[in-house]
């Protein structure tokens, strides 16, 4: 399994996969409530995209930015040029949207503007199918690992943040 395309070390972040970023911090932030352990988790994510694509400043400060105030998700899908990255984007919003076991009506809200950003084609619907796969074989392991390490279930966006980093073949500190 495992990503599709290479992302490698080094690499500089473009536009598209930045932007998919910003709007992963957008789904954080769709039920209202930035709690402190997602943004200590976004901060290590910062690390790890710096890590393998050395941010510039301008894109740090962007994040942090949008850690405070939710970056502008439409504005910003159309700058998502992959459709591997806005498929990767979408399950990711639906694993954070549902994993707590309620639908916040802005959650939804965000759903349906994301669903609408992927053109469905048989090769988007591939794409999809394996992204699902892999995110939750990815959760999964995670889920199991924290229970076998300190007996209880850790933030679960922090699952999902990883299996999303695995799928781009990032590497965590």
């Amino acid at each position: 399994m495992g990503q599709s395309k290479p992302y490698t070390t080094g690499r500089t972040l473009t536009d598209s996969l930045f932007s998919m970023w910003r709007c992963v911090i957008a789904v954080a932030h769709a039920d209202g409530i930035m709690h402190e352990t997602e943004v200590a988790h976004f901060r290590q994510l910062f690390q790890d995209l710096d890590r393998s694509f050395k941010l510039t400043a301008a894109q740090r400060g962007q994040l942090e930015d949008d850690l405070k105030t939710a970056p502008p998700v439409e504005s910003l899908l159309a700058k998502i040029t992959d459709d591997e990255q806005r498929l990767l984007l979408v399950n990711f919003a639906h694993v954070v949207a549902h994993v707590d076991g309620e639908l916040h009506p802005n959650e939804a809200a965000l759903l349906t503007v994301l669903d609408k950003a992927v053109p469905v084609t048989t090769e988007t619907l591939r794409i999809r199918d394996e992204i699902r796969r892999d995110i939750a074989q990815q959760m999964a392991q995670r889920a199991a690992d924290a229970m076998s390490d300190d007996g209880a279930r850790g933030c679960a966006l922090t699952y999902a943040l990883n299996a999303l980093l695995h799928r781009l073949g990032i590497t965590t500190a």
